[in-house]
């Protein structure tokens, strides 16, 4: 939250809560956001986190990252997954407790009033006192890193809400615990365990996990992101030793332990009562191929020659059906995920008979050659890209079927490929499904469409080509023209913040170089487009041009961005003082929330540092203010005494994280 402004200080401190702010919304600590950098490291992550801990602030910093993941954008999903694996893997210094030995003998003192270890529910027998992690030991660890760990394990469906977070959750924790194993975890953290190892506050958070999502979402999840960071779900599942509860985790269970063959003969029984489910508002569904045809057939035989029992056995179920008894489940057999929770799905469990549905169509999709017969998939079950083949995406018919359903954000980054496929010829269906579903201002607010995204699109399909040249298309006007009206249509789904913004583009001939992070907008382009969605949207906006002078950029939201661009080419060039807007606000008393500064590459060029001005602005009118200075064509060294504010952030390029970023520094997020 913002100091008040009836004693605003001069310049603001940057505590440890706020780096962590920092760190999630875009992976660094300090206030500097690069476009296109490597993704946050652990590394960075312990660094960060160990001080917080230590000083008493754990359960803080998780409350921290669980509000940022329920905020939404612009929190960076692995930086939030790396926090939480961090914080739960923390360790205490109070006591020689808290420092756990591979070998119980290396702490007699410690062991000698120990209770003798005993398996809990979903522990898979791992509770012999050789075996114990730092998490079995907690009923006896005192201090603040057992409520971390606590709090953290708890956190970890709302923060980790996809595998791949889950995944790289894991490979977190299982880092550290190598690290501290080898005697590298040294100052405030710790494995959890032993490396190798899972302790049971972390195999109940996982299994948490699974428990906690519906059999559909679940289902979609495990086969949309079936491995990443080295482990599958198969890894997790044995780790964790979950024992189902519910048929649907059951049936996933064996599904990613077993695979499909034997989830089918062990469901058959369920799937032998499977309808048959109408196309999905398509009608591509009824033209299925020979192929197809023969696929399904050969299918339902083999479920039907499954399910058929011996005499002797057909006899002994019905005599058990008689006495009311149910036959054991040996659907997952004697693996480590079969639990005592675990039923044999009934034979009327509609849910579980979606999910076979669901399977069936992804394993056939996977092995399916026929485009025909994957086109009928998709529409039928609602399929997604992640689902299918690299040759299966080669085909114009499967990615209209896809364009139906395919979020509006996703079809603008997907126009070239589609366009490479003749999918966007002149006259043709898919131009005008596209064309409509661009129309849609319900579809651009849900899909949070910004005019930047739309902007990168039309410039990227107009030039007719992709990167470097691998997919070339032929632009069709009809498309452009959508594009065109959808950029000024979206700004009316733009969120605005409220603030009281001044902006201030450096209009210097270095502008007309491209941007960094999305090089095919040059940075004047982009600086004209800022200025029209921040005049369309914010209630209070005055717009500036600066080189060696300063003006008045009279710019209103009726304009277009043709007519912006040769506005801002009339003002005269020079070279440039990013401190003139701030000192222009200063002397003339213009009430200020937010500075941003678009300039190419220099945050500074006279008399006076911009932060210095920002911080005599804050002197003279007693308002709590915030500076952004986008450096929109190269990356650039920042003052130390820069990243001390934590009013002032400096953007590096320009990308579509970095709209989410400016707009949560200007609400005070961080």
């Amino acid at each position: 939250m913002d100091p008040a402004r009836s004693s605003c200080p001069v310049s603001w401190g940057v505590s440890d809560l706020t780096r962590l702010r920092r760190f999630l919304c875009f992976g660094s600590e300090g206030g500097v956001y690069r476009a296109c950098v490597d993704p946050p490291s652990k590394e960075h992550a312990q660094a960060l986190l160990w001080h917080l801990i230590e000083s008493g602030q754990g359960e803080a910093a998780v409350r921290e990252i669980v509000s940022a993941t329920a905020a939404g954008p612009p929190v960076n999903a692995d930086a939030a997954a790396l926090a939480l694996a961090v914080c739960s893997s923390c360790a205490g210094r109070d006591s020689a407790e808290e420092t756990v030995a591979a070998n119980p003998a290396d702490l007699p003192a410690l062991n000698a009033g120990a209770e003798e270890a005993t398996p809990g529910p979903g522990d898979g027998g791992a509770g012999a006192a050789g075996e114990r992690t730092r998490e079995d030991r907690e009923d006896r660890e005192p201090g603040p890193a057992k409520r971390t760990r606590r709090a953290a394990f708890a956190a970890l469906p709302d923060v980790c809400r996809t595998p791949a977070q889950l995944f790289l959750f894991v490979k977190c924790r299982d880092e550290i615990a190598k690290g501290r194993a080898a005697g590298g975890g040294g100052g405030g953290g710790g494995g959890g365990g032993a490396a190798g190892r899972w302790g049971r506050a972390q195999r109940r958070a996982v299994s948490r996990w699974y428990h906690g999502q519906t059999g559909r979402s679940l289902i979609g999840a495990v086969t949309v992101c079936r491995s990443r960071c080295g482990y599958a779900h198969r890894d997790l599942l044995r780790l964790a030793h979950i024992k189902p509860s519910t048929p649907a985790v059951q049936l996933v269970a064996k599904y990613v332990t077993r695979g499909w063959k034997a989830t089918r003969e062990a469901y058959a029984h369920v799937a032998s009562r499977t309808a048959t489910v109408r196309p999905r508002g398509s009608t591509t569904a009824g033209r299925k191929s020979r192929a197809a045809e023969a696929a399904e057939a050969a299918e339902a035989a083999e479920a039907e020659a499954a399910l058929a029992p011996s005499g002797g056995q057909r006899e002994e179920e019905e005599q058990e059906e008689e006495r009311g008894e149910e036959r054991p489940s040996d659907s997952l057999g004697p693996t480590a995920v079969e639990g005592d929770g675990a039923r044999a799905p009934g034979h009327g469990d509609e849910e579980l008979r979606a999910m076979l549905r669901y399977l069936r169509a992804v394993e056939r999709v996977r092995r399916a050659s026929d485009c025909g017969e994957v086109e009928v998939l998709v529409a039928e079950h609602g399929l997604v890209w992640q689902h299918l083949l690299t040759q299966h995406l080669k085909s114009p018919q499967v990615w209209m079927v896809l364009l139906k359903e395919m979020p509006v954000s996703a079809m603008l980054r997907s126009l070239g490929k589609m366009a490479a496929l003749d999918l966007l010829a002149p006259e043709s269906a898919g131009t005008a499904l596209v064309c409509q579903r661009l129309s849609e201002t319900d579809a651009l607010r849900e899909a949070r469409v910004h005019p930047f995204h739309v902007l990168v699109a039309l410039r990227t399909y107009e030039r007719g080509q992709a990167g470097k040249g691998r997919l070339k298309w032929r632009p069709n006007p009809a498309v452009l023209q959508a594009l065109d009206a959808t950029f000024y249509s979206s700004m009316q789904v733009v969120q605005p913040t409220g603030r009281r913004f001044l902006l201030a583009v450096d209009v210097s001939i270095s502008m007309c170089g491209g941007v960094l992070g999305t090089p095919v907008l040059m940075a004047k382009t982009l600086a004209a487009a800022l200025s029209l969605v921040i005049v369309n949207t914010e209630p209070s906006a005055t717009l500036l041009a600066f080189s060696h002078t300063l003006l008045p950029l009279p710019i209103d939201p009726t304009l277009r961005l043709d007519q912006v661009l040769r506005i801002m080419d009339q003002v005269p060039r020079g070279v440039t003082d990013c401190a003139q807007p701030l000192v222009w606000a200063r002397d003339t008393g213009t009430p200020v929330d937010v500075f941003l500064v678009l300039t190419d590459s220099k945050a500074t060029w006279g008399a006076v540092d911009p932060t210095a001005a920002l911080q005599e602005y804050r002197k003279e009118t007693g308002l709590a203010s915030r500076l952004v200075v986008c450096t929109l064509t190269r990356d650039v060294a920042v003052a130390a005494g820069d990243a001390d504010d934590a009013g002032v952030l400096h953007v590096c390029g320009f990308d579509a994280a970095a709209l989410d970023v400016i707009a949560a520094f200007a609400r005070g997020r961080f």
